[in-house]
């Protein structure tokens, strides 16, 4: 049972960064991610839930994840227009309008899954025109892991162009980058913790200036602890953890510095996973360690002074 003392710092905590958030960039305070339907049922089903928190939170941004049952040159093929066209139908026929629902990530990280670049071009094409045609104030947008997997296994930081040409750059305003940490089992090598390579700033840059676009959004996570069955495996220690977090604040704020941009926006990732295949921990608020909830105050705080919007999935 966590202790009363815990507890309570761990609502004060919720209550200051959501205080925070909604004092500086209104309510786009948190991120969501939204299935992509495999039926018109459960199109109308995912509208419902995002309209609902949309009236009530705002969404900015979302991701429109696929599920390992879809085919995706199928989508590509237009197989799951009914699907999709159900779902933005009922999302516009409950008032709900582009600006709304905030930027839309189509398929993300299509290179850290995989997927052959040509396909994932023509699957975000084909969405994205469809969900311009019904809220052209919308914002479809590519996100891309700084991690490619070359082959089963095999993950690299290599170009991510090749995942970029043929993007349609009349519907996009926006680019989208994903780093996110990771930590092996105690001994074992492979963590990754280096800011630089995990958020490679340059990265970023280049894909913005090859799509030509404004608007930034990284999306970030750094594991506190890695879990299996239950036990406790790794553990990666507030000193590590907050440098790793601030060495990734460090490399957004060089991506607004040298592109002028519009807008930069970034999300941390901060779910629990630790009972997931993936074994992870990113949750803050969770820690009972109180120097976690400080220094994400201090995180969300520098991320505003240099006018960098965070939001938060949790």
């Amino acid at each position: 049972m966590q202790p009363a003392g815990d507890i309570m710092s761990t609502k004060i905590f919720v209550l200051i960064l959501a205080a925070l958030l909604l004092a500086a960039q209104s309510t786009e305070s948190k991120m969501w991610f939204a299935w992509m339907p495999q039926s018109v049922g459960e199109a109308n089903t995912e509208a419902g839930w995002l309209a609902g928190n949309v009236s009530e939170q705002g969404l900015v941004p979302f991701e429109m994840e696929p599920m390992e049952e879809i085919n995706l040159s199928r989508v590509a093929a237009g197989d799951y227009d009914p699907q999709l066209k159900a779902m933005f139908e009922n999302l516009r026929g409950r008032g709900i309008s582009g600006r709304e629902l905030g930027i839309l990530f189509i398929a993300p990280e299509p290179n850290n899954r995989g997927d052959p670049p040509k396909q994932y071009v023509a699957v975000f094409n084909h969405i994205g025109k469809l969900f311009k045609s019904y809220f052209p104030d919308g914002r479809p947008a590519p996100l891309l892991d700084t991690s490619t997997q070359v082959s089963p296994g095999d993950y690299q930081y290599v170009p991510l162009l090749p995942y970029l040409e043929g993007i349609d750059t009349t519907i996009i305003d926006t680019v989208g980058i994903q780093g996110i940490a990771w930590l092996s089992p105690e001994g074992a090598a492979g963590s990754e913790l280096d800011a630089q390579h995990i958020l490679d700033h340059t990265v970023a840059i280049e894909a913005a200036k090859y799509l030509g676009v404004r608007n930034v959004v990284v999306n970030v996570g750094v594991p506190v602890s890695r879990w299996e069955k239950g036990e406790k495996i790794a553990n990666l220690g507030f000193e590590d953890w907050n440098r790793t977090l601030n060495g990734l604040l460090d490399q957004a704020i060089m991506i607004k510095e040298d592109l002028s941009v519009d807008g930069a926006a970034l999300n941390y990732f901060g779910e629990d996973k630790s009972k997931t295949g993936e074994g992870l921990d990113f949750s803050i608020k969770g820690q009972k360690d109180p120097r976690f909830c400080q220094a994400f105050l201090d995180f969300v705080l520098k991320a505003n002074e240099h006018g960098i919007i965070i939001t938060v999935f949790e």
